[in-house]
């Protein structure tokens, strides 16, 4: 398999493909792989020949991908359920999480004009998809001896205190935490 290559971004998917040493014949589950960061973390670990499940919510962008693939939810415990089992069921114990879906800040307004619905949905697809998916994944990781979360997390601009916009950058700063979190637990469980 050829390298992975994006125009004008060569410099970073080589940085990145180099960075994913290791990684051939171990399953991988990627979240949001339909575009953006998540179809590049596939496209990569693929190249890397890494045998990957590809995740998201519009069955059209995975089928473009030419991976294995599930559609589902992961805002609720089914859909990761599903993505895992799938995973599990097709390629084997999943080793390497790569934990990219989620809402980003396109609708995000001012606290106070903030829609309530909008606040949750974003919660639960960027907060308890991942811990759902690292609560089925990190125990047979421990087991196993060999585990790999990643989570990503961005922010496409930088705001100042005061009255900007809460659920996305919440949100992230949330992500960070819990990815810290779950990576003190490998760490203290594997020695």
């Amino acid at each position: 398999m050829g390298q992975v290559t994006h125009p004008g971004n060569e410099d970073t998917y080589a940085y990145w493909g180099c960075m994913m040493k290791g990684v051939e014949g171990r399953v991988a589950l990627v979240t949001g792989a339909g575009r953006g960061i998540g179809r590049v973390a596939a496209e990569l670990l693929a190249s890397r020949r890494a045998r990957v499940m590809a995740v998201a919510r519009s069955q059209n962008e995975l089928q473009t991908l030419g991976l294995g693939y599930v559609v589902a939810d992961l805002g609720t415990s089914d859909g990761c359920a599903l993505a895992v089992e799938e995973t599990v069921d097709r390629l084997g114990p999943v080793e390497i999480l790569v934990c990219n879906h989620g809402i980003g800040s396109a609708h995000e307004r001012v606290i106070w004009e903030q829609d309530p619905e909008h606040w949750h949905e974003t919660m639960r697809i960027n907060l308890d998809g991942p811990f759902f998916l690292s609560q089925l994944v990190v125990k047979d990781m421990i087991e196993r001896g060999y585990g790999r979360l990643v989570f990503t997390s961005y922010q496409l601009k930088t705001r100042s205190a005061g009255a900007d916009a809460l659920g996305c950058p919440g949100c992230r700063t949330a992500r960070c935490d819990f990815k810290r979190g779950a990576a003190r637990l490998g760490a203290d469980t594997n020695g």
